[in-house]
């Protein structure tokens, strides 16, 4: 039986209600900032992002660093097409062999996933 008072104090019923929780999701996407250094080019202007990558690549590969994250953005928020990305693509294309061994997009598609080669031992 439902005592007739209990409706007056909505607070009361839902205070004794319980949340249910989210499970988590089964295969999280891995989150490679936390794991690997990161360059955010948000706001930069196509040839400032493209000097400023390569020189952090250059940078990254120097201290010793195998797998770096750079940030593009999706360029959802750009006035005309996204211009970051298409970019530092062809910067990562061009890389390939000398300082890139590979370059991948992330699923996001804001960010690109960059395994760098070997430094070549200094002389």
């Amino acid at each position: 039986m439902i005592l007739p008072w209990l409706f007056r104090f909505p607070e009361v019923v839902m205070a004794r209600k319980r949340r249910r929780r989210r499970a988590p999701p089964e295969h999280p996407e891995p989150s490679w900032d936390a794991l690997h250094p990161t360059l955010d080019l948000h706001g930069e202007t196509a040839e400032g992002a493209r000097r400023r990558a390569l020189q952090w690549l250059r940078d990254r590969q120097r201290d010793g660093e195998r797998v770096v994250r750079i940030i593009t953005g999706r360029g959802r928020h750009s006035p005309g097409p996204p211009v970051l990305r298409a970019e530092i693509a062809d910067l990562l294309d061009s890389l390939r062999g000398s300082l890139v061994e590979a370059a991948d997009p992330e699923r996001s598609g804001g960010a690109f996933r960059v395994e760098l080669r070997r430094a070549a031992p200094a002389a």
